[in-house]
């Protein structure tokens, strides 16, 4: 073999590596942000169930629009989660909820990372008015969602 054909084979072989690369780059950042819209879509949903439940009343299953000693493991149990925090195949997902003050926390963290960080999404649901309020962000893959802290 020619100088040249062993130069072209070597060539050919580092353009093929930084080609593999690239599409790993590309698919991994494209599952984290497919995971990042998932889980926004997840807590928006679990607002929403969050806001019908502090709507209906108490005979059927909600808290006839009145918070006063509704603790977080109430709300858990009305919208059908079996714990707090829970973990599916998209994050995990946390309620917060502090006595007396009229406001419902959901927390998210994703399982996809990207660059040292996975998805953090953080919502809340303000009574009466039921107004959400949802922040996108990133967190250290090593953060637990009780760490996640993107409102003001």
């Amino acid at each position: 073999m020619g100088t040249q054909q062993i130069l072209l084979i070597i060539m050919s072989v580092i353009i093929i590596g930084v080609a593999i690369t690239a599409g790993f780059a590309i698919v991994r950042h494209q599952s984290y942000s497919n995971n990042r819209g998932l889980l926004m879509a997840e807590v928006q949903d679990y607002l929403v169930q969050l806001s019908q439940t502090y709507r209906l009343v108490t005979t059927f299953n909600g808290v006839s629009r009145d918070l006063q000693g509704v603790s977080a493991e109430m709300m858990i149990d009305y919208i059908g989660w079996s714990s707090n925090p829970i973990t599916n195949a998209n994050g995990t997902f946390l309620i917060e909820l502090e006595p007396g003050i009229p406001i419902i926390y959901v927390k998210a963290t994703g399982k996809d990372p990207s660059n040292g960080k996975i998805a953090a999404i953080h919502g809340k649901i303000e009574f009466p008015e039921a107004k959400i309020s949802v922040k996108v962000g990133n967190i250290s893959q090593d953060a637990s969602v009780a760490d996640v802290d993107l409102l003001d």
